[in-house]
């Protein structure tokens, strides 16, 4: 504590004035000619150089001076180091991210990217740049962070931007897996259940790509066993909710649709709201590079971006690429599992977990054609089994090679070609240029699957249950220039049905997607403020199609008179879900007990279980008024649909009072009880940011939930005259919890307001804040 609160040391020490702590001048042996770097009035980098080589030096150098602690404490997160840190609160975490198999994946990864030349230079440019402000560092100059976690800065690495770049493709191709969770309810339910429950799509009304007939190719057929279904022991954990999946929106517009009479794209990543913001906004010039987009701090080219001839930003693909095996030793050493009547060796490694103040934990793991063999179950290791778990990246990936090629690429098919090199994460991303073109892809290395295979929990013991055939590049989904005018895509399912391949994953959105896309197609004239008003749209699409009915089971006349008023507030309402309403608080706690009401049976101490979605509990609500699981356990009446619909509404207004006891100093509506909130990394509530008064949900373009959200908002114009862009972002640009820019975007970002992002941004603009001049050392 004595560092913290130090006037030399500490906290005080990190204050910033008007000005950040920016290098008026720097001179290193590693340049080869000067670059200047033009900070603008929100401490966006414009990095200047005359070649490739000083631009990602510079870019690394300026990167780690905003965001040095985050670099390094998502390094060790992605590495399963924050035992190190923070002690034994960390160690399931690191212990599921070892075992994950991550490592595999980057040193493939690593080994592809060093390959290509180009991106060699450029990673290992941007690590000489990191390590060379980290050299410029006295303790006493470390950044707030590592005093309080007891840290000390590590050189940066090419293999450590891999890592991360690994680590951050955990949310969209690994999590959520619902094998365990199935299969646990198959064995309870039967198949019959699990199909009414979980099988198919909740709808396939408006997928990304909607092209009927269009598919003129012979596809892969897979040569794995669709149902094989193995028993899962109840100490096998791995449960998700519903409500921790995220979604992301983007959509470009033809010229035929703008009002401007050029193409428009619009981006918005939805991403935990983290304190540092995820990305770090900055401006990359050279004489073959002109971009501007959002990094990821220890990753150099942008996920999201534009430059003078294209703009792209993605969303996540939703796909399953994740499998639970079975395994079975042949011997008492685990050197060998058996695959049909074979003995098949595996690699044992045995990972040791640092903890801070005890001794370290020392876990042996396999590699197997399975994927990562690990004790995950006690029950199992006693039969000499094992659970392995076979995840997408753990493959090869050449992502690193693919998103330098897109901030250079000028036209389709030069995007497209970089499309092909993007293996892992999968998303869509959606295109637009300056000659007019739209087009969205749908990117990443996807397996051949037959239906519901990889679903449940596989066996381990067939050769014909290892992965091996993949979806070709060739016949990836993709579309250019439609005849609608528009592409777009919310996270909902990819493509029509006509499409040859089985493509499945746990939920696709189902509300998002249709609202938007009405409102692209009924307008032909489509302005920059109307791209702005889309991305912050509040509409309930799901309440617009759900609340008559609802309301329809309530017995009015039978209401006391407070719940009359909650009925008056909520069949007046709009269905915006506003924040300084009441109606969405009313809907979200209602929705919320349905949802607990109705699949109380599958809430069971020791077994892992998942509700089935939101969309699918609404629609069976109505269609089957007399399922047996609208009956509540705890009740000794039978209830049907809407006697649970009843004993929700009740049970809503209870937690309602409750929330408004609790929270007396706040008014009760939906941006307090939500409560959406940046939360530092460290979890520190006085680093972090709470309470942000905004509107937005899941299933609502503007998808701001409490800790979620689109923490970066992108919108271009295509104009062959130079492009016009506006940007939104949450937190700010520094990573300095004393530094005016570690939130100075927050508030703008809460009400909706954006910034220009020029890329002829130069010193000359009379907003500027400072200069950096970087120059090589004479020799």
């Amino acid at each position: 504590m004595g560092k913290i609160v130090s006037p030399s040391h500490g906290f005080w020490r990190l204050l910033e004035g008007d000005l950040p702590n920016l290098p008026e001048e720097m001179i290193h042996e590693n340049l080869k000619d000067e670059v200047q770097v033009v900070w603008d009035e929100n401490l966006i980098p414009h990095i200047y150089a005359q070649n490739d080589e000083d631009l990602y030096f510079v870019q690394g150098y300026i990167t780690a001076s905003m965001r040095l602690w985050q670099m390094d404490f998502q390094n060790r997160a992605a590495s399963g180091r924050l035992s190190e840190i923070v002690g034994e609160a960390a160690l399931d975490f690191d212990l599921k991210t070892r075992r994950m198999g991550m490592e595999l994946g980057n040193e493939k990864n690593f080994a592809v990217t060093m390959q290509d030349p180009y991106a060699r230079m450029t990673y290992e440019q941007y690590a000489k740049g990191v390590n060379a402000y980290l050299n410029t560092l006295e303790e006493k100059d470390w950044p707030l962070e590592y005093r309080l976690l007891d840290m000390t800065p590590e050189p940066w690495s090419v293999f450590k931007t891999v890592q991360i770049a690994t680590f951050a493709a955990r949310p969209s191709t690994a999590e959520p897996n619902h094998d365990i969770a199935y299969t646990n309810f198959w064995e309870a339910y039967g198949f019959q259940d699990w199909e009414l429950l979980y099988g198919g799509l909740d709808t396939c009304e408006d997928p990304i790509v909607d092209a009927p007939g269009t598919w003129d190719f012979e596809p892969v057929t897979s040569k794995a066993k669709a149902l094989d279904i193995i028993v899962a022991p109840n100490d096998l954990q791995d449960k998700t909710e519903e409500d921790l999946i995220g979604g992301s929106n983007n959509w470009a517009i033809s010229p035929k649709r703008s009002a401007t009479g050029h193409a428009l794209l619009a981006s918005d990543p939805h991403v935990p709201l983290s304190l540092p913001n995820g990305s770090f906004i900055t401006h990359l010039n050279s004489p073959n590079i002109n971009v501007i987009g959002f990094c990821r701090p220890g990753v150099a080219p942008p996920l999201g971006a534009f430059n003078d001839s294209i703009a792209y930003g993605a969303t996540n693909a939703q796909r399953n690429l994740s499998d639970w095996y079975k395994v079975k030793f042949t011997n008492p050493n685990k050197t060998k599992i058996l695959v049909e009547d074979r003995e098949v060796p595996v690699k044992r490694k045995i990972n040791e977990i640092k903890i801070k103040g005890r001794k370290p934990v020392y876990d042996t793991i396999y590699y197997s054609d399975f994927g990562v063999i690990a004790n995950h179950s006690e029950l199992s290791a006693r039969e000499n089994e094992g659970w392995a778990y076979r995840w997408i990246a753990q493959d090869t990936s050449r992502v690193g090679v693919a998103v330098i090629n897109m901030a250079q690429a000028r036209n389709w098919a030069e995007f497209s070609r970089a499309m092909d090199q993007f293996d892992s994460p999968h998303v869509n991303y959606a295109y637009a240029d300056a000659q007019g073109n739209v087009g969205i892809r749908v990117a990443g290395k996807t397996l051949v699957r037959q239906e519901t295979e990889g679903l449940f929990l596989r066996d381990g013991t067939k050769s014909e249950n290892i992965w091996t055939d993949y979806i070709p590049v060739e016949h990836r989904i993709e579309q250019y220039n439609p005849e609608r005018g528009f592409v777009s895509s919310t996270n909902q399912f990819p493509v029509d049905s006509t499409y040859p391949y089985v493509i499945n994953a746990w939920l696709y959105e189902s509300k998002r997607n249709r609202r938007l896309n009405r409102l692209l197609a009924a307008d032909s004239s489509i302005t920059i403020k109307e791209m702005m008003r889309l991305q912050l749209d509040n509409y309930n699409l799901e309440a617009s199609e759900n609340l008559d009915y609802f309301l329809s089971m309530l017995d009015y006349e039978k209401l006391d008179p407070k719940a009359k008023v909650i009925y008056a507030d909520l069949s007046n309402w709009d269905y915006m879900a506003d924040p300084e309403l009441t109606a969405q608080a009313y809907y979200h706690l209602w929705i919320v007990a349905i949802r607990d009401l109705a699949w109380d049976e599958l809430d069971k101490d020791g077994l892992s279980l998942v509700d089935p979605s939101m969309y699918r509990t609404q629609q069976l609500l109505k269609e089957q008024p007399n399922l047996k699981w609208w009956d509540i356990d705890s009740t000794a009446v039978t209830e049907d649909a809407r006697l649970l619909i009843q004993a929700a509404f009740e049970k809503m207004i209870l937690e309602a009072d409750e929330w408004q006891a609790e929270n007396q100093e706040l008014e009760f509506n939906w941006g307090n009880l939500k409560g959406t909130s940046q939360t530092h990394f460290t979890q520190l509530r006085p680093l972090s940011q709470d309470n942000l008064f905004v509107g937005g949900d899941v299933g609502i373009l503007n998808a701001s939930k409490k800790n979620w959200g689109a923490g970066n908002r992108l919108i271009v114009e295509l104009d062959p005259e130079g492009p016009k862009a506006w940007g939104a972002m949450t937190g700010g640009q520094s990573g300095n919890p004393g530094s005016l820019w570690y939130t100075n975007l927050t508030d703008p970002w809460s009400k909706g307001e954006y910034f220009e992002l020029d890329l002829y941004y130069s010193a000359d603009n009379p907003k500027h804040l400072f200069i950096s001049h970087f120059k090589p050392k004479q020799k």
